[in-house]
């Protein structure tokens, strides 16, 4: 009786074939973890934790083990032969839309290609609606995943923090015994879909948020890590205010592990919040997630 799904995430592309840095590898990994538990933390509140380990399989691939954890061995035990968890868990990577037909939530940005035009709730079902009148009708957990900003953001960096790069042209996943039945397809093309602004109404949308890849260099900080007022220079003499949302990057600021200076270089995913006041136009900004940290050669020097 199997234990464990073994889920293949496989990145294609000349850059892959000649191998990629270590330290760009980890957050991509690490998102695909987290996407898997909050998810599971979402459809399936008082169930045990997922766990995911990752082991390296062939070029560009990973085996992503998954597996239900319980609190302790005796439970482990019972909980990993019992075949219902195994079902759990692909009907969560389902919904997720990283296996299966496309009805999971990248399934539902692929088919919208921009945010849906209405959505119509039924009994355990969502019927959503794009802006020519087509319409796809998704599980109601498939929805709510769509629905949410931190899962929104976890499919972000895992398909766009990579396809966005010169060399990588599509990413693959699938069951490791059944990939004929689950794999799913991405491409650099559909990057843009991701968006998470993509996820909202056009009726209720009363902004313009727009996900861009960008360099900072930082002029006011918190020291204690706190997550408002934080302001950067962006190119030229473009200063922004923003609030910092990676709280691993905040935390690492708390304890003093990164030290900031003017010249630091600071690689992020960058929102930009635009709202419209009659003729003023108004923009706020939040720092989603630091991809790369790279001090100033000043720093270095005296380090």
């Amino acid at each position: 009786m199997d234990k464990k799904v073994n889920l293949i995430y496989k990145l294609e592309g000349s850059l892959v074939n000649k191998g990629i840095d270590v330290f760009e590898l980890s957050p991509l990994l690490l998102s695909i973890g987290k996407l898997i538990q909050e998810s599971n933390d979402i459809v399936h509140p008082n169930s045990e934790r997922i766990s995911v380990n990752v082991k390296p399989f062939q070029k560009g691939s990973f085996v992503i083990e998954l597996a239900l954890s319980a609190s302790n061995n005796l439970q482990q035990l019972i909980h990993f032969v019992n075949q219902d968890n195994v079902k759990q868990i692909k009907e969560l990577l389902e919904w997720i839309g990283i296996i299966g037909s496309g009805a999971g939530v990248i399934g539902i940005y692929k088919f919208l290609k921009g945010p849906p035009k209405k959505t119509e709730a039924k009994a355990d079902e969502v019927k959503i609606t794009d802006q020519n009148d087509n319409s796809i009708t998704v599980n109601k957990k498939a929805f709510s995943l769509f629905q949410n900003n931190s899962i929104q953001q976890d499919i972000y960096n895992i398909y766009g923090n990579f396809l966005g790069k010169d060399g990588v042209d599509s990413v693959k996943s699938y069951i490791k015994e059944e990939q004929k039945e689950t794999e799913v397809k991405v491409i650099k093309d559909e990057v843009p879909y991701f968006n998470p602004a993509n996820a909202l109404l056009d009726e209720v949308k009363d902004n313009k948020r727009n996900i861009t890849q960008c360099f900072l260099k930082p002029k006011r900080l918190s020291v204690e890590g706190e997550p408002d007022n934080w302001s950067f220079r962006k190119g030229g003499e473009t200063v922004i205010t923003a609030t910092i949302k990676d709280q691993d990057f905040l935390d690492k600021i708390k304890s003093g592990e990164i030290r900031l200076s003017k010249e630091d270089l600071l690689e992020v995913n960058l929102l930009e919040i635009q709202e419209v006041n009659g003729e003023e136009i108004y923009a706020k900004y939040e720092v989603l997630k630091i991809l790369n940290y790279k001090p100033s050669p000043i720093q270095q020097k005296l380090i």
